[in-house]
């Protein structure tokens, strides 16, 4: 038998809202699972699984998703895990109408959600050249060390990237 459950199992135990002889029954094997949004690099993994069995089920041939749409899709939370995530493709499956899943076919849910961008503070008393050092390796970390992303969210070209990356080098020697 297999149970899965988001509770505390020892914390309803111990409040009596779980029998201990049930308890004792399932607690031979215990598997945590984090949740979606703590394993994000399940998320593409996970996607074309989903993509494959909905594909074949509703003969598609979807090929994947836009960039746009893999981007709201690696920053979503997935408050309902798994099983929210794979409603979300196999809806998409259903109403695309091209051979990339793009983000109008997903739910109003996902589109509405406030995405959390991520902040850089930089201290009063930081210089200029410093500041700007920090912005563009944060940018990169965020960016996964993508240069060209980094230089589209940063503005810059990504000629002035490799020149600022070339110059920050060379005040570390």
């Amino acid at each position: 038998m297999i149970a899965a459950t988001n509770r505390n199992l020892k914390q309803a135990l111990d409040e009596k809202r779980l029998r201990e002889d049930l308890y004792y029954r399932l607690a031979v094997v215990e598997i945590d699972l984090p949740p979606l949004r703590e394993r994000i690099e399940d998320i593409p993994i996970l996607i074309n699984y989903f993509l494959n069995y909905f594909n074949e089920k509703n003969q598609k041939r979807i090929k994947g998703l836009t960039a746009a749409c893999q981007d709201i899709f690696l920053k979503y939370p997935w408050p309902g895990n798994v099983r929210e995530l794979r409603n979300v493709i196999e809806r998409a499956v259903i109403l695309s109408a091209s051979d990339k899943i793009d983000v109008h076919v997903l739910p109003e849910r996902i589109l509405s959600y406030k995405f959390k961008k991520p902040t850089l503070i930089i201290p009063l008393g930081t210089t200029v050249e410093d500041a700007e050092r920090q912005l563009i390796f944060r940018t990169l970390e965020i960016e996964n060390q993508n240069k060209t992303r980094a230089a589209e969210t940063l503005g810059i070209s990504l000629k002035t990237l490799h020149n600022k990356l070339g110059k920050y080098k060379q005040d570390e020697n």
